[in-house]
This record gives C-alpha cells, structure tokens and sequence, in this order.
C-alpha cells in the first residue's frame, strides 16, 4: 500500500523524545493472532501502551467479528492543547472499517465506524471551505451488500471532532 504506514516515529509528549508507533504484528505482544493494536514505545524499546482498534460490532442486524487488519497510521497535533495523537485505522475482514483516534497515553478518544472498506488514510490540507488540515480516508461503501451493491468512497474528516463512537452517514446502521 503506497503512502500507508504501519510504524511512525514521533515525539507524542512534545519533550524531544521520539517514540515508536506501530500497528505491526509483534511476538510476544501478538501471540494470540489478533492484528488490531497500536504499540507505544519509548526512545529505550519500552512498551509504554498499547491500544486495540475494532471491536465486536453490529450492522444491520448482524453481528461482526473482532477480525480486523491494520490499514495505516498517522500522528495528529491537537491544535487546543498541542498534543499530539494518533489515528489508526482498520479494516474488518467481513467489511467494517474504523478510525480510532487514541492519545498519546494510548487511552482511545473516539471511533469513526463506516461499513465498507477503507483501507487507504492520509492527511491533507484543504484550501477550502475552511482552510486547514483534514484525514481522507479511501476504499469502498459495502452499506448495500446484501443486493452485491458496492462502490467508491472517499470520506473527509475533521480528526479532532471524532469523539466518542460515530458512524458514517454513508452507512448508517451500527446503531452508534
């Protein structure tokens, strides 16, 4: 995947330390098969936190496993307290996506929920309606795949206002 990170380094505390942040599959921390946590890491290898993306969800009246795959990182500053924050985003293997915003602690801030596939996030600064940064997530809408209906989407988001557990307005139906 071109432009897509799995591991970032980054100084989350703002004290000119730089962190490990990563979303790949480690012994030790991973044995149990699950591929949906984000590992912190200090400047001396220490794993300071770790945080798991998706979840057991609902759409449409089925049930979704917790079988979800890594699909990118990013760090964000928060432009309030100049924090900054991580993004990550993963893809179910039966369809749901999820951005999950966590801080640097690893405490998650809140869950974007789209049902399709949006394997692809990156940043980018918009000149317009209000200039500023924004993530843009890429993949397909699924929202319809019961008639084997599914198509292209590309979601603009604002990352600080993803607080708590929201849903796409494309695919409405988890219920959030």
């Amino acid at each position: 995947l071109r432009g897509i990170h799995f591991t970032l380094l980054a100084d989350l505390e703002n004290d000119g330390k730089t962190s490990i942040v990563t979303t790949a599959q480690l012994g030790g921390l991973d044995d149990d098969g699950l591929s949906n946590r984000v590992k912190i890491f200090d400047e001396h290898m220490n794993l300071t936190a770790m945080s798991s993306t998706g979840r057991l969800v609902t759409f449409a009246g089925r049930v979704y496993p917790l079988d979800y795959g890594p699909s990118g990182i990013l760090t964000w500053e928060d432009s309030c307290s100049h924090q900054r924050e991580i993004l990550a985003n993963a893809v179910g293997f039966r369809s749901p996506s999820v951005l999950t915003r966590i801080d640097s602690r690893g405490k998650n801030l809140g869950e974007y929920w789209h049902y399709g596939h949006l394997g692809g996030v990156y940043r980018v600064h918009l000149l317009s309606p209000r200039p500023a940064d924004y993530v843009i997530l890429t993949g397909i809408n699924d929202a319809s795949d019961s008639t084997g209906i599914s198509f292209g989407a590309i979601v603009v988001l604002d990352p600080l206002k993803i607080i708590g557990t929201s849903e796409s307005s494309a695919s409405r139906g988890f219920g959030f």
